[in-house]
C-alpha cells in the first residue's frame, strides 16, 4: 500500500501538544496498514475533559477505516501520552482480532458433517453416496474400499466413512 492510499485525520483540541505524539500515532497506524488492503485511513482525536473534580483528564479516540466495518477505541487517562498510547494499543488489538476472524477458514455448508450422516437412514445414505460409487459393483467391494472412496471423494472422517460403508453394504445386499 502506498502512503497516498492511507490518510490520517487529526482533531486535536489540546494546545501545545508535542509533535512526537502525532508522529508516533501515524507511524503505528501506518505499520498496522502496511501490506494490507483492508485499512484505508484513520482518525485521531485528542481532547481535555473539563471537570471540576478532576482537573487533568484526557481522552483519546482512534478510529480506523477498515473494510467491511470501521473500528474505534477510546481511552481516558491522566496524561495525553497515556490516553493516546492506550487507544492505539486497543485499536491494534482489535484490528488483529478482526483480521483473524476474517481470515479463518470457511467450511462449505454443502459438505456433509459427521452428525448429518448419523441422522440418515441406511437407504438415505445409500442414495446420497451411490453417485460417488456409480459404475462399481458394490457387492464386489469390501467395507475398506467403500470407506476409503468416501474419505477421498467426500472428505468424511474415518469413523463416519466406515459407518456409511456399513449402511451402503447393508442396502446393496438387500
Amino acid at each position: 500500500m502506498a502512503r497516498l492510499d492511507f490518510h490520517v485525520d487529526y482533531n486535536i483540541e489540546i494546545p501545545n501538544l508535542e509533535e512526537e505524539l502525532a508522529l508516533e500515532a501515524e507511524q503505528r497506524l501506518w505499520l498496522l496498514a502496511e501490506e494490507h488492503t483492508d485499512l484505508i485511513g484513520a482518525s485521531v482525536a485528542l481532547e481535555k475533559l473539563a471537570q471540576d473534580d478532576v482537573p487533568f483528564l484526557y481522552q483519546a479516540r482512534v478510529v480506523v477505516y477498515i473494510r467491511p466495518e470501521n473500528i474505534a477505541a477510546v481511552e481516558k487517562a491522566e496524561s495525553v501520552e497515556a490516553a493516546l498510547k492506550g487507544a492505539l494499543a486497543a485499536i491494534e488489538r482489535q484490528v488483529r482480532e478482526h483480521r483473524e476472524r476474517l481470515g479463518a477458514t470457511w467450511q462449505r455448508p454443502d459438505k456433509v458433517t459427521d452428525k448429518g450422516v448419523y441422522e440418515l437412514t441406511a437407504s438415505e445414505i445409500y442414495d446420497t453416496y451411490s453417485d460417488q460409487l456409480a459404475g462399481v459393483d458394490l457387492k464386489s467391494l469390501d467395507r475398506n474400499a467403500i470407506a476409503s472412496k468416501l474419505m477421498l471423494k467426500e472428505g468424511l472422517d474415518q469413523e463416519t466413512a466406515y459407518y456409511a460403508a456399513d449402511q451402503i453394504l447393508q442396502i446393496a445386499q438387500e
